[in-house]
This record gives structure tokens, sequence and C-alpha cells, in this order.
């Protein structure tokens, strides 16, 4: 078998040259990723971690909304939900919808600037007519490691408003937003429209707070499983605004989504609004609620409006009848209170999602990819189930309803694998608790199915129909080894050693299905593709590792000399993983769900050639970047560190530096070694840069301190490092290395 070119360039000019296909006709700058008038319904997604998501169009408009449990089945348009400024310059007033296009023959904005940079999408609409500088972000929190402030059921509008001229001007800014409660569906049950009882009405001040209330239909009184999956659609929502001015003038109106807003005409006149609406009927009356905040604006004045959608749907019933409910619902149980907590608290909520931002947008990577690494976190707002007694799933795939695949089933191990680092990085919690459900899977041979459960019939796993769902050897290979991988990348990244001794049982059976298939493809008159190895491979290292970590030296040996035949088989060392599934990504297999989107956060990775053995406490830098680069700076995101590389390559040797930036400290779990306040480190393993034929000089350090180095080895092609004694970093040092 001969050595292929390295595929992480290759993956990376793939991931840059499919996105940007899409995006040569319509205008955007390469360098910020802004689009300008872009008509496409693409966008960002707002809400929170299994509390459900709405989307931000690069329109304007707002779409793919999914917070009535129905992920499988998402409103495509919310026609009722949108945005609008008023101005009054002199005698002159203009209102504009802040969209492209809109179902009503509203007045819109001549142009849109657009950047989704999840979860924060900013619009900014270019128009003559409009005499103020005017951004509106919309957000809901992000923060890695706090879950709870990471699964708010709301969304945030906040409109930032200038005044750069020299006369004063009235403005007034508005949010619609549509009650959809009692709507919704799933992939077995279909669709559900049942507004019939929605309403609306107005909330009474408190504490600066004002805001329109949503109601859905009562609970229906059957026992029947349809009956109750529709009760999944129900609960409340609210749509408030906190005005940061006391001279101000609140104004709100009740309508009908499914035709023209008969407050219209008075907005455009006066930038106020009013009517009302009765009771939801199906079909006839789709009630939606505005508010409008008008102040003044004077010369050189700017202000920032919030407003907050916010929702509680409080049943999450199975096919069995089990109400499993949601987390969110259980740490958020009021709309009003959830829109007033986002209102008061976003302005550090802001800062703490941003803070991850800027750690990814302070590199020199090319800006689409550290956008596309950013946006590519959406499937923890979009693919994850989360109920409130703590279960988690990550789903198959999403508005997917009606084709082949139902988009109700829970990710099988392989599909799990593509987005695994990212949630592990995030929320190491959920991604073993997820990791849990998929270990119960397993068969008595060790071999591990794609069928891990429905969303529908519960996160406990019930069989599918016979007929149905056929694993054949090459699926149960995938998932198998992808089980191994997944261990290994979270009982490793997190240094969990009770997760590690709840799997490893599991692990050795799998391995033991595996070295049977791998003995039988001697044989077999259909031997394993070389993507298939590449996977098993892979997921040998892990089992040598894991074994390693739990001190079975038996399972070492063995594991450890199947590997080694393997690779001579090979004729390659390990190869990457990222490789296979840049294969599989290419194939018409559900791995194309969600894999295309956290594709790039292996890419990032790949790049730094990060990584960290707790056992033998020896981290590992070798960046694979393009020969023409000059530079290398880029961020990692661990489980338990966040850090900052830059590596220099020069014509001979290199210099490289390693800064940890902040120490995570995960409760509740004991780990393999070490201080949660430091990270201990024993030795390197980096490249081995141009020293061939030469004595090349090798200087270490902890920020101005020199660090005795004990042994360099050669191996292949990188050089490993052992320190005189173990360095203990905390958060702000930096670890020097230049070859020279």
């Amino acid at each position: 078998m001969r050595p292929r070119l390295p595929t992480i360039f290759i993956l990376i000019l793939a991931l840059l040259s499919s996105n940007m296909k899409a995006q040569i006709a319509p205008p955007i700058d390469p360098l910020t990723g802004v689009l300008r008038s872009v008509p496409a319904r693409s966008g960002t997604h707002i809400g929170g971690v299994g509390a459900g998501t709405f989307q931000v169009n690069s329109d304007g408009s707002i779409g793919q909304g999914a917070w009535t449990h129905n992920a499988q089945r998402p409103f495509q348009n919310l026609s009722g939900c949108f945005a609008s400024i008023w101005t009054k310059r002199g005698e002159r007033t203009q209102a504009r919808s802040l969209t492209l296009k809109n179902a009503y023959g509203l007045p819109n904005v001549q142009s849109l600037e657009f950047q989704g940079l999840f979860p924060e999408a900013f619009l900014r609409p270019i128009d003559s007519a409009i005499p103020l500088q005017v951004r509106l972000r919309v957000f809901s929190p992000l923060i890695p490691h706090d879950l709870r402030n990471s699964s708010f059921p709301a969304g945030l509008f906040l409109f930032e408003l200038k005044n750069p001229s020299a006369v004063p001007i009235e403005v007034s800014v508005l949010l619609s937003w549509e009650n959809v409660l009692g709507a919704g569906g799933t992939a077995m049950l279909g669709e559900v429209r049942k507004r019939n009882g929605g309403a609306v009405r107005a909330l009474l001040d408190e504490q600066g707070f004002f805001g329109i209330g949503m109601q859905g239909p009562v609970l229906t009184s059957g026992n029947s499983a349809s009956e109750h999956l529709q009760d999944n659609t129900t609960g409340e929502m609210a749509l408030m605004v906190r005005p940061p001015r006391k001279e101000v003038t609140i104004t709100t109106a009740e309508w009908n989504a499914l035709s023209r807003p008969q407050w219209w005409e008075q907005f455009a006149k006066e930038g106020a609004v009013e009517g009302t609406v009765g009771l939801g009927q199906e079909g006839k009356t789709h009630p939606a609620g505005a508010i409008a905040v008008r102040l003044t604006l004077r010369p050189g004045d700017y202000v920032d409006i919030p407003f907050a959608v916010a929702w509680h749907i409080p049943h999450h019933f199975a096919l069995s009848g089990v109400d499993y409910g949601d987390y969110a619902g259980k740490h958020f149980p009021s709309a009003v209170r959830t829109a007033q907590e986002l209102l008061t608290e976003y302005h550090h909520l802001i800062a703490l999602t941003e803070e991850a931002q800027r750690r990814l947008l302070n590199s020199n990577l090319p800006r689409p990819l550290v956008s596309q690494v950013i946006n590519c976190a959406s499937v923890l707002y979009t693919h994850i189930i989360h109920g409130r007694g703590g279960e988690c799933g990550l789903l198959s795939g999403v508005g997917e309803a009606g084709e082949a695949q139902s988009g109700a089933d829970f990710a099988s191990p392989f599909e799990t694998l593509a987005a695994s680092g990212l949630l592990a990085a995030y929320f190491p919690h959920l991604n073993a608790t997820n990791l849990e459900r998929i270990a119960r899977t397993q068969s008595a041979d060790g071999a591990m199915p794609a069928y891990t459960g429905n969303v529908e019939r519960g996160y406990t796993v019930a069989l599918p129909q016979p007929d149905t769902r056929n694993d054949n050897a090459t699926v149960q290979l995938q998932n198998t080894s992808a089980y191994l991988l997944l261990v290994e990348q979270h009982c490793l990244w997190t240094e969990d050693t009770e997760a590690l001794r709840l799997h490893y049982p599991k692990v050795q059976l799998a391995l033991g299905y595996l070295l049977v298939g791998l003995e039988r493809s001697k044989t077999d008159k259909a031997p394993f593709k070389e993507e298939h190895l590449v996977l098993l491979a892979n997921a040998l290292k892990a089992g040598v590792k894991l074994a390693s970590a739990m001190g079975d030296t038996v399972g070492y040996q063995k594991y450890e000399k199947v590997l080694s035949q393997l690779l001579k088989t090979m004729g390659l060392e390990v190869p990457p993983l990222y490789s296979y599934q840049a294969e599989a990504d290419k194939a018409d297999t559900p791995l194309r769900s969600f894999a295309a989107q956290t594709a790039d956060w292996y890419a990032l990775a790949t790049l730094a050639g990060f990584e960290y053995e707790p056992k033998t406490q020896v981290v590992q830098i070798t960046p694979r970047i393009p020969g023409t680069w000059r530079t290398l700076i880029t961020s990692i995101s661990m489980p338990r560190f966040w850090g900052h590389i830059e590596f220099k390559p020069r014509a001979k040797g290199y210099l490289l530096n390693l800064r940890l930036d902040r120490l995570i400290s995960l409760k509740g779990k004991r780990h393999f070694g070490g201080s949660g306040s430091v990270l201990v480190v024993q030795g390197l393993r980096l490249p081995k840069g141009a020293v061939e034929g030469r004595e090349a000089i090798l200087i270490v350090s902890l920020g101005v301190s020199p660090i005795g180095v004990r042994s360099v080895v050669t191996t292949g092609k990188d050089l490993v490092i052992i320190f005189q004694s173990p360095v203990k970093m905390s958060t702000g040092d930096r670890l020097e290395v230049e070859l020279r």
C-alpha cells in the first residue's frame, strides 16, 4: 500500500472550497465572512442546548423554528417573526422591515449585511432612507462547561442605534413574534396543527420589563400516545423588552399572522402599534404579538435596546407514555422569568460566549476556516436532546421527516464520532451520558449496532421492526471501532477514571469482536477495504491506550502486537482518522447529516497536531501546516484546559510556544494524576525539524526559566524530549521550545 499525500491539506481545501462554491455568486467579504443582500435561506441557529432553536437567515427572515419538540418537522417559514425600524427626521418619516423580502408586502431595506458567528448573528441594514447607524445582534449564550447558561430556551434581539447627524432623530424599533404553540410534529406522528386556544395578551409592567405573553392550547384529556405527543407542542412563550431609558414610549399589539399587520400603517406614520386578536383557530387565526419602543436620539447619541423571546414547553412525552421533560424546562420553569433573566444578564453572557470565539479569531488561520470552526458548534443546539433527569441523546438528523432517514433516530456510534470531540470539549458531562446510553446497545458478542434508539420511543433502547434494520459486517465494524474511539477520546481527554472503569469491560468485548473479524478477513473472499483498515487501526490504537490507562498489561501487549502486524500489512504508521472521515463524508451515508459541519473542528485539531497523554503526561505538538505558511498561531481546546500555540518554522529548526490560557476543573470526576490547578508535563513530542547531519541546539524554558532535559530521542518524524523533572504549568504559563 503506497503512502498517500497528507490528507489534512486536501481536507481543509475541500472544506473551504465546498463552502465557498455555494457563495461564489453572492457577494462575500473573504476577510470577515460578511454577506451582503444574500437571499439564500442560510443563517445562524439561536436557542440553547437541547432547548429548541430558531434560525436567523441571511435575508433577515426567521425560519427553522424547532422549539415545540419538532426537530424533525421544523417551521420553515415564520412570517410573523420579524424586526422593523421607524425613523423621523424633521417632518420626514420612514418605516422598514429589516428583511430583504416579507410575506406581507411591507417595505424592505435596500440591502442587508449579514454575519453569522454561532451563536450570534449580526444584521446591518444599508438603506439611504434610514438616517441612523443600525445593527441588530441576535444572540443566545453558549459557554463551555456552563450547561445551565448554555441551555436558555430563548433568544436576544439587541438593536444597536447611533445618530451620526447634527439634528435629533426620533426612532422606533419593533419586534414581532408569532405564537406557534400547539403546532409542530414528529417523524412518526406527522404534522401537528392545533393552534386552537393559542392566546396573545399584553403583560403588565414589572420592574421595568414590558411584554406580551403567549399561551398554547390546553393539554389533551385522552391517554393515547398520539395525544401525548401533541402535548409536546404546548406551553407558554414571552416576547419582552427592557427599555434602557425612562424617556421612551412603549406600545404593543396583537394581530393575525395570516394577514398583513393591521398596525403597520400606524407604525409607519408615528412609530406606534395597537390592535387585538382573538383566540387562535388553525388556518384562520394565527395569533402574533408586536412590541414597539420609541425614543429620541440626540446628535451623536447612541442606545442599545434589548428584546427577548423565550419559551417554556413543560412536557416531552415518548410513545411509551413516559414524560421525559427537558433540562431547559426544569431550570427555566417560566417563559416570562427566562426572558427577564436574559434581558438582565445579557452583557456578561455575551462576554463569556465571545471569549471562546476571540481565541479563534485571534489566530492566523484563514478567516473562512475560523468562521466555519465557530459555526460548526451549532450541532450542540440543533442535534442534542436533553431530558430533565439528565438523559442525553445526539440526533442522527433533524428536519428530515418524509425522507428515507426519519431523523428521529439517535446517532449511531459512527455518526456520534463526528461530533463527540466538540461535545467533549464543551460539555464533557453530556458526552459521558450519551456514551453510556450508546454502550447499553452492545450485543453479547461485543459488536455495536448502528441503531441506538429513537427519540419518539424514549431514551431507552427499543428495537425497530426486524425488517427495517439489518446491520452488515461493515456497519458493525464501523460502529464497534467508533465506540472504542469514543471511549478513548472521552476518558483520556477528560482523564475520567470512573468512566474508564465503567466502559473497559465493554471495550474488551468490542476489541475481541474486531480481532475475530480481522482474522476472518484474512481468509475471506472480500477482505477489508483500505478505508476500513484505517478505522480499524485507529480503533486498535485506542484499545492499546485504554489498556495502558487501566494497567491491563496482558491486554496492552495483545492489542499492541495485533496493531503492529496490521501496520506492517498496511505499510504505514497509524493513519489519521480524518482521512477515513473525509472518505465517508463523500459517500451517501447518514454521517453527512452533521459530519460536514463538525469536520472543521477536527481540521483545526489536526492542524495543531496537539495531544496530551495523561498517563505519561507527555504533550504532543506536531503541527501539520502547508510548507508555504510562515507561521501557525491557533488555539487549542481540551476538556480540562485551553491553550494557545505559536509555531514558526525556520530553514533549520523552529520556534514553538505553548501558552496555557485556562485550567478547567471537572467536578465530581477522579483523574489519572496531577492537580486540578496545574497541568503536569513530563515531556514533549515535537517535529524533528531539519536537524539531519548537524549538531542541533535545543533550548526549553518555562517563561524565563530554563528547563533541564534528561533525554532526546528521535522516533520516526518526531523528537521526544523528557524533562529532568516534571513541569507544572498554571494558567498564564508559557512553555517555549527553540530548535536551531
